[in-house]
């Protein structure tokens, strides 16, 4: 079971690096589980833009990004499947992946409360990138939302929780520890993570607008430095990155109904 020890040591201590070999990592698994979101999101895209010409939409792509905080769900369930056949392979499990078995998950929880202030900044940074592409206007990833209560319901309660543990799971928990192991440098890993992980946005929703796709990758760069950031910080910890995940996901699924 050399594979499944390579895949803990890659996922729960400090430095993987040092103790992982990289002929027990499978580039092509991944390649496979990194880009397997971007590739779900734009699927499922495509299909929500295809469900809204077939119900008449005067504007399919619009209708369709306006549903995106719940069509999203079936991106995040698609990478889990993928996500559990890959970890499956080197003998661990979902749990085992995000270090969920590292201490009191209570404690793990609130440590995760006590990252939320680590949000200001990217906060900041975002609204000065919405000032400048649109002013004092919405964006469309905000702008387009309008559903109805049950939708915005789950929107809020469950669209975040999911987003948050399989985004932490693919990007933090699976691919940058292993793909740190494969490249042996850290900051190029950082660069591939975050270029990835903005690629995805584009899809969350697709708007044929260059300013938009230009702002909406952009705005992902300032949060996934700073998880990055914290995970190096953390000892590699991904249960208290969920969290703060999760209350950045919370604000913007209630940004269509206190800003519009």
């Amino acid at each position: 079971m050399a594979g499944a020890n390579v895949a803990k040591s890659a996922s729960s201590y400090p430095s993987p690096a040092a103790t992982s070999p990289r002929r027990s990592i499978s580039r092509w698994l991944v390649v496979v589980v990194l880009l397997c979101r971007p590739v779900f999101a734009a699927t499922a895209n495509a299909v929500a833009v295809a469900v809204a010409a077939a119900l008449d939409a005067d504007d399919p792509v619009r209708a369709a990004g306006g549903w995106w905080m719940v069509w999203g769900s079936a991106v995040d369930l698609g990478c889990l499947l993928v996500l559990k056949w890959a970890v499956g392979r080197e003998g661990i499990s979902l749990l085992d992946l995000v270090g969920a078995r590292r201490g009191p998950l209570a404690r793990q929880i609130g440590f995760g409360v006590l990252l939320i202030p680590a949000l200001i900044p990217a906060i900041a940074l975002l609204q000065g990138l919405t000032f400048l592409f649109y002013g004092g206007e919405l964006p469309p990833q905000i702008a387009l939302v309008d559903l109805p209560a049950w939708a915005s319901i789950y929107s809020i309660l469950f669209w975040p929780l999911l987003w948050a543990f399989t985004e932490q799971a693919i990007y933090i928990g699976y691919a940058y520890p292993r793909l740190e192991v494969l490249k042996g440098r850290s900051l190029l890993t950082a660069i591939v993570v975050i270029l990835v992980w903005s690629l995805q946005h584009l899809a969350l929703p697709f708007v044929p607008d260059a300013a938009y796709l230009v702002s909406r990758f952009l705005s992902v760069v300032p949060v996934a430095v700073t998880v990055i950031v914290l995970y190096r910080l953390l000892d590699r910890r991904v249960v208290p990155l969920m969290v703060f995940h999760w209350v950045a996901d919370v604000f913007a699924a209630l940004s269509p109904l206190l800003l519009k």
